[in-house]
């Protein structure tokens, strides 16, 4: 069993652009690391932050693993 774990911190805009990303915990594999920054991208723009957290950006994280 492969207990490979990625994960990227991502600050976004209100309306949900990415402001900047990068991996906060690398998996030991490139290419999976590689491919975890692309579904990033790929998602963007996520959604816009709530009105009721009166933020202009956000900080959070999200974890990839392979199962």
């Amino acid at each position: 069993l492969v207990e490979w774990e990625t994960i990227i911190s991502i600050i976004i805009k209100r309306e949900g652009k990415n402001e900047k990303w990068w991996i906060e915990k690398k998996s030991g594999n490139a290419l999976y690391d590689q491919s975890a920054m692309r579904a990033i991208k790929k998602a963007e723009p996520l959604p816009p932050i709530p009105k009721e957290l009166n933020k202009e950006l956000l900080e959070f994280g999200i974890r990839f693993r392979p199962d």
